[in-house]
């Protein structure tokens, strides 16, 4: 060193070549991330500072700067430059003696950063892994002003030139907004400025944890069911037609959601993939040429050049964002734009044996292929290097990094906005399905209660349908019924009233027929007591009139019984209190000594719609029944228990009588059957016809030889 610096005073070389053996000897593993400039002085020279226009003294500049921003490191003649946000360097300086005169000469070596890209991927490889650890800054931008002019600018945001256009900041720290954008201003001192900016969020970034949220309790939901249904569980949830209907929707917008996505996923991955092989071809063939343009005229490269050709690569590297490796015809590496990757032994210094292959024995004239350093995979294209000669001397490699990681946030950016928008539409799509599922089953939902409504008796209403479709038809089909049911229900009338009728003439011929026999009898015994001239006439014919009169009185009940039950009718309906109905019946039959009657309510009154007439004709009735169950029995007891709900009221007539047996159960309401010895048997089937017709229901329970309970439900009266 000492001889090269005593040279350049001799002007036997120049300061570049001083500089180049610098580099090279003691910074070329810093060459990339640094510029060297080389100052040689002694204390007379001067300096010609361009930017103030200005000529100095050489070592006064240099001590000037070393007091104003050198910060002393562990070796007196290395200091760190810190001359403020986002600009430092290091300052290394040589005091060499001249051979003849003694006198010091200085050699101050300047080395300042250069930007730091990270579209280069392998440096990631060569950060420590705490450095890996902190935050992501991509979505950062900043920029760095010097006395109101733009000095350095990093990330997407477009800074001006002037910081005026900003407004020059009064306070140490402020923030405005501009161009969709939040920015932080820094004033630093009285000349430096820092403004760091990033995107305001959108309305998908706002809503996306809402979208997250949505995702992960419904596949928890889901988790549930499904393993509650492996555990043998099942929910009882009834899916009507409705619920299927939003179930479908909802689940063919699920799959279109899922199908879409895996191959719009597979599209911008083959896109880039195809994109990356575009972009690295042109980069190989651009820097293939510019190499041509400096190399071509060599007979063949040797280790000899590593310096020159690594100076090149470095220079090509930082021009075309990439990294350069450029190996012999045996394989082995002959310079990098990245050399401490092979010092550091993560990569071998032979060629991949793959592409080796193809170039040297199959010929290639460019071949590209994946390639992975531990996990981190990249494309790597390879091409042979044609000198004048048109003959190979060597074999050109890029490894390509950046838009692998491109890949990752374009694909991470897809698959957020691609989330939120489809959680938007399936929350659409879910209430789009309930209005349209409600709006498809209203007919038939219409229809359903139109069908639950029909009654054999009465006037069935019909469906009016204007639209001539699918639900037309099915509704054309139901009004075609209702007209066949109403002929079949009229002819069903008439032939249960010709049946009733012929059952009431049989049964009143059998009644009227069973006291006329002794009735006959007796006027022919009498007719041979009287041919006879019998002795006790007067007798006989007292006995006749006896059995005669009785014989009458049975007709005229079997007349009585037949009119009531034909003429139960219901016309004259009005608002009666039934608990006064029901203690007017229990008095009627208060009298008996052995059976007393109790009255349970926690109500004053209970207001129902009917013939007074009936409801009490129904009430005395099931009361006489009760007493005829009990008979003579000391003990005898009728308990009658009034509740109510909102829509109806409920009777409970409880007696300790005979009760009735279990293969009687069918027949106790039928017309005509009775287990008495007298009566026709129409009791019974007169109080269900009341309660019936009334809209209400009667059932009863029974123990042979313990009692009977019957259960009368009457609707009560609206708003009473």
């Amino acid at each position: 060193m000492k001889n090269l610096v005593n040279d350049y005073f001799l002007n036997h070389i120049t300061e570049d070549s001083i500089s180049q053996y610098i580099s090279q000897k003691y910074f070329y593993d810093f060459s990339r991330s640094y510029n060297q400039q080389v100052t040689i002085c002694d204390k007379n020279d001067f300096l010609f500072i361009s930017s103030a226009e200005v000529e100095t003294n050489c070592w006064s500049f240099f001590n000037n700067l070393i007091e104003s921003y050198c910060k002393v490191s562990h070796d007196d003649n290395l200091c760190f430059l810190n001359y403020g946000p986002g600009d430092s360097g290091y300052l290394a300086i040589l005091n060499i003696e001249k051979r003849n005169t003694h006198d010091t000469i200085k050699v101050f070596v300047e080395l300042t950063p250069k930007f730091f890209t990270k579209d280069l991927g392998l440096p990631d490889l060569l950060i420590d892994r705490d450095v890996l650890k902190e935050p992501a800054l991509g979505e950062y931008s900043y920029a760095i002003f010097n006395n109101g002019i733009l000095i350095q600018r990093v990330g997407k945001y477009f800074y001006n030139f002037d910081i005026n256009h900003y407004s020059n900041p009064v306070t140490k720290i402020s923030f405005f907004n501009k161009n969709n954008y939040n920015h932080l201003v820094y004033k630093a001192d009285d000349s430096r400025i820092l403004i760091i900016s990033k995107k305001n969020k959108s309305f998908f970034d706002i809503i996306a944890p809402f979208s997250y949220f949505f995702i992960f309790y419904s596949l928890l939901i889901f988790t549930v069911i499904i393993t509650i249904r492996l555990l043998g569980g099942s929910f009882k949830y009834h899916y009507n037609f409705r619920h299927r209907l939003q179930f479908s929707m909802t689940l063919v917008l699920l799959l279109t959601f899922v199908v879409m996505g895996i191959f719009t996923l597979q599209y911008i991955s083959n896109l880039n993939s195809k994109k990356n092989d575009d972009i690295l071809n042109e980069k190989t063939h651009s820097i293939l040429n510019e190499l041509q343009n400096k190399i071509i005229d060599k007979d063949f490269l040797t280790e000899s050049d590593e310096y020159y050709l690594g100076d090149l690569l470095v220079t090509y590297s930082n021009i075309f964002y990439t990294d350069i490796n450029l190996f012999s015809l045996d394989g082995t590496l002959l310079a990098s734009s990245r050399q401490q990757i092979f010092k550091e032994k993560l990569i071998s210094k032979k060629m991949n044996p793959q592409a080796f292959m193809k170039l040297s024995l199959e010929n290639y004239s460019f071949y590209i292929q994946n390639e992975h350093i531990g996990n981190q995979h990249f494309l790597s294209a390879y091409i042979p290097f044609i000198n004048y000669q048109n003959r190979v001397i060597a074999y050109l490699n890029l490894p390509y990094f950046a838009k692998e990681k491109d890949l990752q946030r374009e694909i991470s950016s897809f698959i957020v906005t691609y989330i939120n928008i489809y959680i938007l539409l399936i929350v659409f799509s879910i209430l789009l399905a309930v209005l349209i599922s409600n709006y498809i089953s209203q007919p038939i939902k219409l229809i359903m209660k139109k069908i639950s409504d029909i009654k054999l008796s009465g006037n069935n209403e019909k469906i009016e349908w204007k639209r001539d479709d699918e639900l037309g038809q099915l509704i054309a089909s139901y009004n075609s019924m209702i007209d066949q049911l109403a002929i079949s229900a009229e002819l069903l009338a008439q032939s249960e009233r010709e049946s009733a009728w012929r059952e009431m003439a049989r049964q009143i011929a059998h009644e009227i027929k069973n006291p006329l026999t002794p009735m006959k009898l007796t006027i022919q015994h009498l007719q041979h007591a009287w041919n006879s001239q019998a002795p006790d006439w007067d007798k006989r014919l007292q006995k006749f009139t006896k059995t005669m009169i009785e014989q009458i009185d049975t007709l005229s009940i079997i007349a009585s019984e037949f009119s009531s039950f034909a003429k139960i009718s219901h016309d004259k309906k009005e608002d009666i209190n039934l608990l006064e109905v029901i203690q007017s019946s229990i008095n009627l039959f208060s009298s008996a000594e052995n059976i007393s009657i109790v009255l349970k309510t926690n109500f004053e009154e209970l207001w129902i719609e009917a013939d007074k007439t009936q409801i009490i004709r129904a009430f005395n009735n099931l009361i006489k029944n009760a007493y005829q169950a009990i008979g003579l029995r000391d003990d005898g007891k009728i308990i009658i228990e009034l509740l109510a709900n909102t829509e109806n009221c409920i009777i409970k007539i409880r007696d300790n009588g005979l009760g009735i047996s279990p293969e009687l159960t069918d027949k106790i309401f039928k017309p005509y059957f009775t287990t008495k010895s007298s009566g026709l048997g129409l009791g019974l089937a007169i109080v269900k016809s009341i309660i019936i017709d009334m809209g209400g229901q009667i059932t009863y329970v029974s123990d042979a030889g313990v009692g009977t309970t019957f259960t009368i439900t009457l609707p009560l009266k609206k708003n009473s």
